[in-house]
């Protein structure tokens, strides 16, 4: 019985579902390629492919850390999107633990279509992707098709887990949502931190400044210092984003705050503050994606500037970083997209009422599409901040062996994140306001 309630609120609000459905396919398909390349560097491997193996391996953390930051997120923000529904099923008599149970049969059901397609959307791509590695020399040997039926069922059982793990932590809260709520506007942001939430918060950000500590403290050169700051740099951002409901839309609106000189200003910038969860899910994956992205660009930019690597070598690094990097920006994308699909979804009482006090329609898109640019533009700052002070660490780590650490910084990647970050946020963001007003209907 619980089950099929859940599938009716799949095909009732599939909005809330869609999103985390190709979040979860493309980060399925991106581990499961990650995983292969692993397999084929171990078994390709003759005594010389050690960097393959190691940059494979990278990859794949890299690729699994952002998928799960994102993944996380998007089924949390989906579940805290839904509280009034929540409440209605406790006040017809719905208990707590048939709420978590649905919830979570909701979440196994879409992680697992969404891992088979990602497995085997990663199963057809993967001899394409070794074409390309083996065609521009990343590897010191020819590397070959693996035995896939090790590293897929990884991936894919990683990525169910990535999804579980998200929607478990999110029902448990969820299962406290009083009957009540349905009397009340229950999308306020109440309550966003927790004890919980600021214990595993304040580990990660230890854990991410010890690791900085220790490439610091311990001479372990490149090999050492450059794994160990990006894998700081992915505890840091953890705790970043845990913390982000606490403190971003505050940061947000004070900066944006001098310059809100006209009604839609005060508006958005007020917009920012007050939804604390649309702002966080919104900024998260960007955070993630550019400061563990931008971190891995400044270490190996200065790693060839030091090592004056032969343009070939160069050209093996860039290939190796867009690799990482493109995944990683249809992630952060389709995580755009889909939270402010939700998010608008959730907005059309607020839209109705703005109306009715006489607000327009261009007024309210010039609303939201400035609570969109202040959103993103603080998530690229802040990831930026990570990134730079990463790359502060990497090059104190490395003063005792070198006598100067070259400070290179990669415009492009940056560039390019950003502009398709700010494009895609204002486009889904407008088009989804846009779709509201038409059925929003009010006359004045």
């Amino acid at each position: 019985m619980i089950f099929k309630i859940g599938m009716r609120f799949i095909r009732f609000r599939p909005v809330l579902f869609i999103g985390a459905f190709i979040t979860l396919m493309i980060g399925a398909a991106v581990i499961g390629i990650a995983s292969m390349g692993l397999s084929s560097a171990i078994v390709s491997f003759d005594g010389q492919n050690e960097v393959m193996i190691v940059a494979m391996s990278i990859f794949g953390t890299i690729s699994a850390a952002i998928a799960f930051f994102i993944i996380a997120g998007t089924f949390a923000f989906g579940i805290a999107l839904r509280r009034k529904e929540f409440a209605l099923f406790r006040l017809v008599g719905g208990s707590g633990g048939q709420l978590g149970r649905m919830i979570m049969a909701e979440s196994f059901v879409v992680s697992i279509f969404a891992s088979l397609m990602g497995s085997i959307i990663a199963y057809f791509f993967f001899p394409f992707f070794l074409d390309m590695i083996n065609g521009v020399g990343l590897s010191q040997t020819l590397m070959v098709m693996p035995f896939v039926w090790l590293p897929l069922p990884v991936a894919f059982a990683i990525a169910v887990a990535i999804a579980n793990l998200g929607a478990f932590s999110a029902s448990r809260k969820a299962t406290k949502v009083s009957p009540s709520e349905v009397l009340r506007d229950s999308s306020l942001d109440t309550k966003v931190m927790t004890k919980k939430k600021i214990a595993v918060g304040s580990i990660m950000i230890l854990l991410g400044l010890g690791m900085y500590l220790i490439a610091i403290l311990v001479n372990t050169g490149f090999d050492g210092s450059v794994p160990i700051v990006i894998f700081g740099t992915i505890f840091l951002v953890a705790g970043f984003v845990i913390f982000s409901p606490s403190f971003l839309p505050q940061i947000g609106y004070a900066f944006t705050r001098p310059f809100a000189n006209s009604v839609t200003g005060k508006i958005a910038t007020s917009g920012v503050k007050t939804s604390k969860r649309k702002t966080s899910s919104l900024i998260s994956p960007i955070i993630t994606s550019i400061a563990i992205l931008m971190t891995t660009a400044l270490t190996f930019g200065a790693m060839d500037a030091i090592m004056e690597s032969p343009p070939e070598q160069v050209l093996i690094n860039q290939t190796m970083m867009l690799i990482v990097i493109v995944p990683s920006i249809v992630f952060s994308a389709i995580a755009i997209i889909n939270t402010s699909l939700m998010a608008a979804s959730t907005r059309r009482d607020e839209i109705v009422k703005m109306k009715l006090l006489g607000v327009n329609s261009a007024q309210i898109k010039i609303i939201v599409l400035k609570e969109t640019l202040i959103t993103i533009i603080l998530g690229i700052g802040v990831g930026l901040g990570i990134a730079l002070f990463a790359a502060a660490v990497f090059q104190i780590s490395l003063m005792s062996a070198f006598d100067h650490v070259p400070f290179v910084f990669p415009w492009i990647e940056f560039g390019v994140m950003s502009g398709i970050y700010l494009s895609v946020g204002v486009v889904s963001s407008l088009i989804a306001v846009a779709k509201i007003l038409r059925g929003a209907r009010v006359k004045t």
